[in-house]
């Protein structure tokens, strides 16, 4: 059975799980019962299709076929898509439980951002503070987007309530607008001319302001008579 389809960040790639069953649980979601399954990926237009050797496979033999319903985070970090999934496989720095330590917990992995025909994954890592029960199906909860200053905001010097510049960013992702300029998120209006049918105030907004007017808020190419 296949389940659980997960879109990675550009939806071009879908994480799924494979095995027995469809669902993250056989007879029941307890710790009774041991999950089987591994984690593949397909690519959306239907040409690949990779198994992701390093995320399914743990140094413990027994371990591995135990990995469950994954999901990816919506959008990349440091270069790298990652995925939370269940597996019941043993944790910590030192083998010493049974092969299958018998309670669900959520792993994360990473996936390399550009995949070709070799596996893109990496190692998984167990969350600590994990409470001791079953724990499965684990979502991505995102930071809230840092808005665009006012530009009185972001003049030199400005400072926010707390102390710290109004808008501070270090990568595009954190910025409502998608773009870090400078340390500082901005509007990429505000980076360039626009042009035709683009937004505008005045003309000299526009992109080759001698050739365009600025007609009911639109950059608007002017025609020779």
């Amino acid at each position: 059975g296949l389940g659980y389809p997960s879109f990675s960040p550009g939806s071009d790639w879908v994480a799924y799980h494979t095995g027995p069953h469809s669902t993250g649980c056989f007879d029941s979601c307890d710790d009774t019962t041991a999950d089987r399954g591994e984690i593949w990926m397909s690519s959306t237009d239907g040409t690949k299709r990779l198994r992701l050797d390093a995320l399914n496979d743990p140094p413990a033999l027994a371990d591995r076929y135990v990995s469950r319903e994954p999901t990816f985070n919506p959008v990349e970090r440091g270069n790298y898509a990652w995925v939370v999934f269940t597996s019941m496989r043993d944790w910590g720095n030192k083998l010493t439980g049974p092969t299958i330590n018998g309670k669900r917990r959520l792993w994360v992995a990473a996936i390399d951002k550009t995949i070709g025909t070799v596996d893109p994954s990496h190692p998984a890592f167990y969350l600590e503070g994990q409470e001791n029960t079953p724990n499965m199906r684990g979502f991505w909860s995102l930071a809230q987007c840092t808005a665009t200053p006012a530009p009185s905001a972001s003049d030199a010097g400005a400072s926010s309530a707390d102390g710290g510049v109004p808008g501070a960013c270090t990568a595009g992702f954190e910025c409502c607008s998608g773009f870090c300029d400078r340390g500082v998120c901005v509007e990429p209006t505000s980076l360039a001319c626009q042009g035709a049918g683009d937004s505008c105030t005045t003309v000299a907004d526009c992109c080759n302001a001698t050739a365009v007017a600025c007609t009911n808020g639109k950059c608007t190419p002017t025609i020779p008579k």
